[in-house]
């Protein structure tokens, strides 16, 4: 299953209640028929929300799944909350994956590494020569 939270473009200014999966969940035709839930929400689950991001005391990195959360309004926590909650409604499993960041292709993503990964090298692009990456090579090598 994939459903999208909020609509495209509007961001949850209202609070983190305004929108959930427990109520998109209930509008499947058979929720019961959901072997398994997932979530992926991202690095704001650790930092907060946009208007809140890295303000405040922040947590210790590594970042860890059994950190508490912040003591702020975030819409991850809200969805997380609803996943749970329909998941113990409708008896299917769940899991939250939180990446600090997803590279692939969405209309109207101005935020995507990339898009702004093949900008740079299209910028830094020599005829002739062969390709190279800003980053350390350890981070494709582990």
């Amino acid at each position: 299953m994939s459903a999208r939270t909020w609509p495209a473009g509007w961001w949850p200014k209202a609070g983190p209640t305004v929108h959930g999966l427990a109520r998109r969940t209930a509008a499947l035709p058979t929720p019961e028929a959901l072997v398994h839930g997932s979530l992926v929400t991202g690095l704001k689950h650790y930092l907060g929300p946009f208007e809140a991001y890295a303000k405040g005391p922040l947590p210790q990195t590594p970042f860890r799944e059994s950190m508490p959360r912040l003591n702020i309004k975030n819409f991850y926590y809200a969805q997380e909350d609803a996943l749970v909650e329909a998941a113990a409604r409708y008896g299917f499993s769940w899991s939250v994956h939180r990446p600090h960041t997803i590279i692939g292709h969405a209309i109207g993503n101005v935020m995507n590494m990339g898009s702004t990964l093949a900008v740079y090298a299209r910028s830094v692009a020599r005829p002739g020569a062969p390709s190279s990456s800003p980053v350390h090579p350890c981070n494709g090598t582990g």
